[in-house]
């Protein structure tokens, strides 16, 4: 609640809560004061944007003293007037004048049908078209198509209002400068140039210091787009059959095996025959590289169950790695080294402390390149494509860019060739 009959008082008032925000959309404001409406137009922008009532006091004598409540309708001109939706008396006590209540909802939808001013910006399946239109200012007007703009249509259909594009110099969704100031459709809304913005914007702490953002459409991951890598042979490929546990389990059970073999030689063998046992304990390994082996028929049966066991494990080992190994061997390998930003950033930049602060640092190595959503297209054919830079976008552009990439093809037009 605000009391007072110093407009400069309340015109101070007014400009701060916009620029700071103090009031958000739950705040609910009475502003109380003598002065009459002809006083009150500086503080249209306030009462106009924020969930507030203006309440006159007439008390020209104790008998007609009274209050008079007043809104005033969102996205109004500076010269319209304000609706007058109740009065109070000490005699009648509280009246409506209009079908509206006190604290109307004013902002659910709109009564006026007010026009208002969309920013917008280019990204993946959509399109904006400029054509010239004399009624409209500076000559020509935007037609923007895609789900973004079926977004825009739906809400202006349920808040009552009409709309028309507009587009920033810069052709971006806006960053904050050195100097405070912001640039694209966040720095026009900060000035007062646009009414909202179209996004799909990402949301960060500076952008909701400036400006206040909608409730989400979706929840997107950032993605990384690289050139692909030539196709190679790795030269440690035969190890890759099999995962490392089980190399270690089978080095582990020879270990074991051979183990339980020089122990039963000790209990059941000789001196003479336990040294040739030691020796002939060896011949495992020789199974498993399926290499010859020498088979005396003097054997112990302890001797045939161990021998054997391993031989039933080394042959299911050596069938299924030797097919694993014949794939493997039969597609050639594609490096995908960048699976995070920070492999970015290893390759072969220094490692400091926090990621983006270094992605921030790597721009004045010339390592960062900034580029419009307009400019994407050109720049994965050109830049990504050779393998010299990667692409760090939402996974929803991403997809959007490779499904135009790819119908851009020769042969994208047939589908089996293409397949």
């Amino acid at each position: 609640m605000v009391v007072s009959d110093d407009p400069l008082f309340l015109a101070a008032f007014a400009e701060s809560s916009l620029q700071n925000r103090i009031l958000l959309w739950p705040t609910r404001l009475l502003v109380f004061t003598h002065l009459p409406l002809t006083r009150l137009q500086h503080l249209h922008s306030l009462l106009s944007s924020t969930n507030s009532m203006l309440l006159i006091i007439h008390d020209n004598d104790r008998t007609s003293r009274g209050v008079s409540v007043y809104v005033q309708l969102p996205y109004s001109s500076p010269a319209a007037q304000m609706l007058k939706i109740a009065t109070w008396s000490a005699q009648r006590s509280l009246i409506l004048t209009s079908h509206s209540p006190l604290f109307p909802d004013k902002f659910t939808k709109f009564i006026s049908a007010p026009a208002l001013t969309v920013a917008i910006e280019f990204i993946s399946h959509h399109q904006i078209l400029q054509i010239a239109d004399p009624d409209a200012p500076g000559g020509y007007r935007f037609i923007f198509k895609g789900a973004m703009a079926n977004i825009v249509e739906y809400i202006a259909q349920g808040m009552n209002f009409t709309f028309t594009y507009v587009r920033s110099q810069d052709h971006s969704f806006g960053s904050r400068n050195t100097d405070g100031s912001w640039t694209g459709m966040i720095g026009m809304l900060v000035r007062k140039e646009a009414d909202f913005a179209t996004g799909p914007f990402v949301l960060t702490t500076r952008r909701a210091e400036a400006v206040d953002f909608s409730y989400y459409i979706w929840i997107d991951n950032i993605r990384i787009v690289s050139g692909r890598g030539v196709p190679e042979v790795d030269p440690w490929g035969f190890l890759l059959p099999l995962a490392p546990l089980v190399w270690i389990a089978i080095l582990a059970s020879m270990v074991v095996l051979l183990a339980v073999l020089v122990g039963l030689s000790e209990m059941f063998l000789t001196h003479m025959n336990r040294r040739k046992w030691k020796s002939d304990a060896f011949a495992l390994v020789r199974i498993i590289l399926q290499q010859d082996m020498l088979v005396d028929a003097r054997r112990w049966w302890w001797k045939r169950v161990v021998v054997g066991v391993w031989m039933l494990m080394t042959v299911v080992l050596v069938r299924s790695y030797a097919g694993n190994l014949m794939s493997l061997l039969a597609v050639r390998h594609i490096p995908q080294p960048f699976q995070s930003l920070r492999d970015v950033l290893d390759d072969p930049a220094s490692v400091g402390s926090g990621i983006y602060h270094e992605v921030a640092e790597v721009e004045n190595e010339g390592r960062l390149k900034f580029r419009t959503h307009f400019q994407f297209p050109d720049s994965l054919n050109n830049l990504v494509r050779p393998g010299g830079h990667v692409l760090v976008h939402v996974g929803i552009g991403i997809q959007n860019l490779i499904a135009e990439h790819f119908s851009k093809m020769p042969g994208s037009e047939n589908p089996r060739r293409a397949t």
